[in-house]
């Protein structure tokens, strides 16, 4: 993804002193078309009944198909967590005809904390994950495991945005020093001085940026076929595991169901690996259900 590699460059090049670029996050803001209007959100009557009964669910799909009738949109989109779309998935599928128009998600905090979970709580488990937590100050022995299962969200998040960009740093300062690449300081620093998505724009249209981002990207490759060892194939596969997290995030800001769909699928592999079949089945078919290819389709008209 460009926007992520230049994200890194000019954080990188801004490194030295007070750093002058957002985080990830607040550069998509920051960078990102402004919504020609905020947001509406609105609350049904509560219903004073356990969200695990079926007739609770079924109602919740029926007031959900009304609100969303009423704004003129054609397919009705809900967002639950696993509890409830494991309720919600049956009812759709045994109402075909009557919930034909209705596509079901488990949302991005829920599938981003548990992936979360399975990379720093399973794969990472007794690597140095833990301990560079702790040494780095980003946790306490005390609140390690709420961090490394991914429960504890927003320190989860930022651990692991922190390590992963100490990693892509040291990666990519061995890149440099093997393969001297040149480096387009002068439209980088426009862009540090100025993260608007002018300057986005233009920067992406550096044809020695494109061709920076390109050879890292081999050099990525070759890490994966071994070029710096076992060890430095495990570290690129935990940083291609946190790229998924952080392009999700991506997706979710720009209103992108695409890229959102298929992070989710490229999410099943580990999720399948430490006993996470329930979130990767969603997703875990490379090709787009009928219902989904109908809704992508009919995006572009909301």
């Amino acid at each position: 993804m460009l926007q992520y590699n230049t994200h890194l460059l000019s954080r990188w090049l801004s490194s030295q002193g007070k750093q002058q670029v957002p985080g990830f996050g607040g550069f998509i803001s920051s960078t990102g078309k402004v919504p020609p209007r905020k947001s509406t959100i609105d609350f049904y009557t509560p219903i004073n009944q356990p969200i695990t009964d079926n007739a609770v669910v079924y109602e919740l799909l029926k007031r959900s198909e009304a609100a969303t009738e009423e704004v003129g949109q054609p397919y009705t989109i809900n967002t639950f967590d696993l509890g409830v779309v494991m309720k919600a998935s049956p009812i759709v599928w045994k109402y075909e005809e009557e919930f034909s128009k209705h596509v079901n998600l488990i949302g991005k905090f829920h599938t981003a904390m548990n992936y979360m979970g399975r990379l720093t709580g399973r794969k990472c488990l007794g690597d140095g994950y833990a301990e560079i937590l702790i040494e780095a100050g980003l946790a306490n022995s005390g609140f390690l495991k709420n961090i490394l299962s991914g429960k504890s969200y927003a320190k989860a998040l930022f651990s692991l945005k922190a390590v992963t960009e100490a990693l892509e740093r040291l990666l990519f300062n061995v890149f440099l020093e093997e393969e001297k690449p040149d480096i387009p300081y002068e439209i980088l620093f426009n862009l540090i001085h100025s993260c608007t998505s002018e300057s986005l724009n233009s920067t992406l249209k550096d044809p020695t940026l494109l061709k920076l981002i390109g050879d890292y990207l081999q050099y990525q490759d070759k890490v994966r076929r071994g070029h710096l060892g076992k060890t430095g194939m495990f570290w690129l596969s935990m940083m291609d595991h946190a790229r998924l997290v952080l392009t999700m995030d991506f997706a979710v800001k720009t209103n992108n169901f695409e890229l959102f769909h298929h992070c989710n699928g490229a999410m099943a592999d580990l999720f399948f690996a430490y006993n996470g079949h329930n979130y990767a089945r969603p997703f875990s078919q490379t090709s787009t259900s009928p219902i989904l290819v109908l809704f992508i389709t009919s995006s572009l008209e909301l």
